[in-house]
């Protein structure tokens, strides 16, 4: 019985090494880790031990570091992602392009492919698929643009681009372009050109805090 033990204590003193070692090297690297903890409304070192007890930026801050760090911390990275993954329902690949300032709205499933591409500053609530679409007629996965809201169980899958400035209603299915400075709702989606208030939906980036 001494030697399982000894093994789990070791083992829990190894992940508690790898978490210290890896919130160092990514607050090193600040600049994105700012943007994403900011979209929580926190900032600061304070706002950052806060902000791992939020599943959604917890996954993202892992999510970043599998992407950005190389070696044995890269590996320990995706290990921890896949962790957080199985247990919040995130399943977002480290190869997904994501731009900074990204926001997670709690813990859910949310199902993205790894060819989809996302810009800045994009808000991703729960049950949310990006998915790939086979054949000739709009293949491929979605690019999604800056500041967009995709709302609780909304499917926007194939070769699409969503623009700038972009809400998607809930429950929405998504097959089509959308232009920038538009409001969708619907299945199948309805499109309408209308300029949105974006401090309605995007009052937390870091443009909007200048003292920091």
């Amino acid at each position: 019985m001494v030697v399982p033990q000894m093994t789990l204590y070791l083992f829990l003193n190894l992940e508690m090494f790898i978490f210290i070692d890896n919130m160092i090297y990514l607050m090193k690297k600040k600049e994105i880790i700012k943007r994403d903890l900011i979209r929580y409304g926190l900032h600061g070192y304070n706002g950052f031990l806060r902000g791992l007890v939020i599943p959604g930026f917890l996954y993202t801050y892992f999510l970043r570091n599998a992407q950005q760090s190389i070696g044995i911390r890269r590996f320990l990275s995706k290990l921890m992602k896949k962790f957080f993954s199985f247990i919040f329902g995130f399943q977002i690949p480290s190869s997904v392009k994501i731009g900074h300032g990204l926001y997670l709205g709690h813990h859910g499933h949310v199902v993205i492919n790894p060819g989809v591409k996302i810009g800045n500053n994009c808000a991703i609530l729960p049950g949310v698929t990006l998915g790939v679409k086979p054949g000739k007629k709009n293949s491929g996965c979605p690019t999604i643009g800056d500041f967009v809201y995709i709302g609780s169980n909304a499917v926007l899958i194939g070769g699409i681009t969503v623009g700038d400035r972009v809400i998607i209603a809930p429950n929405s299915f998504v097959n089509h372009d959308i232009p920038c400075d538009s409001v969708v709702i619907g299945n199948p989606a309805n499109v309408i050109n209308k300029k949105i208030e974006m401090n309605d939906y995007f009052y937390h980036i870091l443009e909007n805090y200048p003292n920091l």
